[in-house]
């Protein structure tokens, strides 16, 4: 088993590295569009290949189709050997097969960095791939498979027949063993879930390799765990097991940095710097740790609205289930001493010691309200970490230009009825296109905005634009689906369906795959901690209804595809291990045609052909209530 753990790095990069030198090696990064990644590949950007000056190509993958093209592309075209460097793209992709069918020999070299579990069993046993986990993930694995491989188990299965035909002797003891490993693999495949965060991973390559002192590795980290954590894709304890080691890097990187005092007040500190004879732009930066309020995007918008669109205050105040919401905010508010002046204020403009009495008071008031995270300090601006996540997520999600052409069109006339089925057809293709250029587009802003150069905090700007659109429509869509009933509760799941009917320009927004499953984490948690209240007014197709610690399953029209994009949640409570992964595989692979594509490293999204979506339903209904 080729698994890379902490204590193991150096000597892997170092190989690497080494490789570089020879000319027939070629290094390419393979990216995933999610923050997670970016921020990995910024880490080992600036800890391999710009110390280094090794020289890389950056292509980005969207799914698994996608990895194959470009595996495919670079077989064609290579002079020599190639290391691939794959972030959260790879681990449960079987590369085996993908090699094979990129017609790649075993000289080439995979490095995989990925959060995504379970990591396919081929990955693990092939010599040339190498997996970057933590220990915790090896353990688990060699604790399943302790003797055998995937290899080895075909192989020995195969072996078994001819044997029994040629001798005519089972081996019991060996069909029994074979008979475990293939039910201790249907095990490890049946669930989905998250691992350490791949930018956590790079960055202990970073500690390890060399004892880096820019804070803005360590920026990068904190942005891909607090991305899993608001994603929902590890829960509170592993979010704050990580949290910690990240806290006491920062503790010993601020101290080795600690800014000099201006010697004279009016003096500007560039100035003061370049009599220093340092005016480096990492010199500048310093990683905070802060306690935050669970309110989105707090740092660029007032104190009120954040909270009416923060999830944690929805469902702990109840404040969609009945129009006194905003009175119930109103009241809490004046009860920690913020007016009603300062509450439609700005944050930037608000005094220190407003925002001292409001921190203090509603930590007093709701206690969870407050959570220790990281903010990045740079030339008198300060950068929060979830702001920078939903940032980042709103640029890789944004609207192609044609978006507001779209949005304007009237539903009851698709596409336009005067014209004909090829014009139809041919506007439909324009569509297509523009939406599959647009991902790549949308993946190099938001890998420059994440740089948080100078010359870069234009597309910042305009994420954080976007990512507060991106809020007030999930919003909007909450507060429709909760008063509307929208939510039909199953035995072991519930449902949401967004109607087509809904404003185009809000289905622009959220029919994406991060940002509508944020908005189901949002639907599961209000709907989960707002009490029996609510529930009762909510379609309910089973007696449990008032037990509704269920997963559930958001279906949101893309006008852009003319599919339903479809994806499932798990309730906080839970593990967050998902079993939709392999459902929505198995209701698919029921229906001839296939309804369904999986276009991303998440299985738990998939996009279903619109004329064939009550069938897809009725499947994974079927498939869902004959599971165990």
């Amino acid at each position: 088993m080729v698994f890379k753990v902490e204590g193991e790095f150096k000597e892997s990069i170092d190989f690497i590295k080494s490789l570089h030198h020879r000319e027939e090696w070629r290094i390419t990064a393979l990216v995933a569009p999610d923050c997670d990644a970016l921020c990995s590949l910024h880490i080992i950007k600036a800890s391999l290949f710009d110390k280094f000056m090794i020289p890389f190509k950056l292509v980005p993958v969207n799914g698994e189709t996608s990895l194959e093209n470009a595996l495919e592309n670079a077989a064609r075209t290579a002079e020599g050997n190639n290391v691939f460097m794959l972030f959260n793209c790879g681990g449960s992709v079987d590369l085996v097969d993908v090699m094979e069918y990129a017609k790649f020999d075993d000289s080439n070299l995979f490095c995989v960095f990925d959060s995504a579990r379970p990591i396919h069993l081929n990955n693990v046993n092939a010599e040339n791939i190498w997996v970057f986990v933590d220990g915790t993930t090896k353990r688990k694995v060699e604790e399943k498979f302790p003797q055998t491989t995937t290899e080895d188990t075909s192989s020995d299965l195969a072996a078994d027949d001819d044997d029994d035909e040629l001798r005519n002797e089972p081996s019991r003891k060996k069909r029994r063993t074979n008979k475990q490993v293939k039910q201790a693999e249907e095990q490890y495949y049946s669930c989905n879930y998250w691992a350490k965060s791949t930018s956590c991973i790079t960055f202990g390559i970073a500690r390890e390799y060399y004892e880096h002192k820019s804070p803005h590795v360590l920026w990068w980290a904190a942005i891909g765990l607090t991305e899993q954590y608001l994603l929902q894709k590890i829960n509170f304890h592993s979010y704050n097991n990580f949290r910690a080691e990240l806290e006491g890097v920062a503790t010993r990187l601020n101290q080795q940095h600690q800014q000099p005092r201006p010697a004279a007040e009016q003096q500007s500190s560039l100035a003061l710097l370049a009599e220093a004879g340092d005016t480096s732009y990492e010199r500048r930066g310093c990683v905070l740790i802060t306690e935050d309020c669970r309110a989105p995007l707090l740092r660029h918008w007032c104190l009120f609205e954040s909270m009416w669109h923060s999830q944690f205050f929805a469902s702990a105040m109840d404040l969609y289930s009945t129009d006194q919401g905003k009175t119930k905010l109103d009241t809490l508010l004046s009860k920690v001493g913020v007016t009603a002046l300062e509450r439609y204020k700005q944050y930037v403009h608000l005094d220190g010691i407003v925002l001292s009495k409001f921190m203090n008071g509603v930590k007093t008031t709701y206690e969870d309200a407050i959570i220790r995270t990281f903010s990045f300090s740079l030339e008198y601006s300060s950068y929060g970490a979830s702001d920078a996540v939903l940032a980042v997520n709103a640029l890789l999600e944004r609207p192609p230009p044609f978006g507001e052409i779209m949005a304007n069109r009237n539903h009851d006339t698709t596409l336009q009825e005067s014209q004909n089925d090829q014009q139809q057809q041919q506007l439909q293709d324009e569509i297509a296109g523009l939406t599959a250029s647009c991902w790549k587009e949308n993946f190099y802003l938001a890998c420059n905005a994440l740089s948080f150069k100078p010359n870069q905090m234009k597309a910042y700007k305009e994420g954080i634009e976007l990512a507060l659109d991106q809020q007030q429509c999930l919003v909007r869509l909450c507060e429709t689906v909760l008063h509307n009933s929208y939510i039909t509760i199953y035995t072991k799941y519930m449902r949401c369906r967004i109607p087509k009917e809904t404003d185009k320009k809000d289905l622009m927004l959220i029919a994406n795959p991060v940002v509508l499953k944020r908005m189901a984490v949002f639907l599961l948690d209000v709907f989960n901690r707002q009490g029996g209240a609510q529930r009762r007014r909510v379609n309910s197709n089973n007696k449990s209804s008032r037990n509704a610690t269920r997963p559930l399953v958001v279906e949101c029209f893309d006008h852009r595809r003319a599919e339903w994009l479809v994806v499932a949640a798990q309730p906080p409570t839970s593990s967050l291990k998902s079993e939709f992964g392999v459902w929505f595989e198995s209701a698919a692979a029921g229906i001839k045609p296939s309804p369904c594509r999986f276009d991303g490293f998440d299985r738990t999204v998939v996009y279903v052909v619109e004329n064939l979506m009550e069938r897809f339903v009725e499947s994974l209904h079927e498939v869902v209530d004959f599971s165990a």
